[in-house]
């Protein structure tokens, strides 16, 4: 699945940005969840949803819910690891351009989720795109109570220990 996204915009806009992400929409991040509902990944709705019907957990396209990450993204660096202009150096050059991501999976424990993600070499308009600082380049969809959105980075270990699964996307 390849989406179709602005640089966040974030890091330029306010004055201790957080990290520089590529924006992805809740309703795209939502409809690949959904197109790739399977058995496999059906006990994660019921841990997500909390015993909910999927029908009564989704509004305008969306699943609703607190836990839900409100403002999708993924991110590409975090601006506490960078000195400003070192975070301007090397993604100012690609603020606001267009970004393919291509999903490549879905991750999940009993405590967060999220979507595994590789981000296009280039822009739309032909800019380099550094590549994600994280290892694990993915767009958190959700996270228990009392957990953490960035835990999602142990999702990989997880897998590989037993305590979290994974379900891989054929890509186009």
């Amino acid at each position: 699945t390849i989406l179709n996204r602005r640089i966040d915009e974030e890091a330029e806009r306010t004055r201790r940005a957080k990290r520089v992400s590529v924006d992805v929409k809740k309703i795209d991040v939502h409809k690949i969840r959904r197109r790739h509902s399977s058995e496999e990944t059906a006990d994660f709705l019921s841990i997500a949803l909390n015993g909910k019907s999927n029908r009564d957990c989704i509004q305008d396209g969306c699943y609703v819910g607190k836990q839900f990450v409100p403002r999708t993204h993924v991110t590409m660096a975090f601006c506490d690891r960078l000195s400003r202009s070192a975070t301007r150096e090397k993604f100012g050059s690609v603020r606001g351009c267009k970004v393919k991501v291509l999903v490549t999976g879905f991750l999940w424990s009993e405590t967060v989720a999220a979507l595994a993600v590789e981000i296009a070499e280039k822009s739309s308009d032909g800019k380099y795109i550094p590549s994600p600082e994280n290892s694990f380049s993915h767009a958190t969809v959700w996270f228990a109570k009392g957990e953490r959105a960035s835990s999602a980075n142990n999702l990989p270990r997880l897998v590989n220990s037993g305590e979290a699964k994974r379900v891989y996307f054929v890509a186009p």
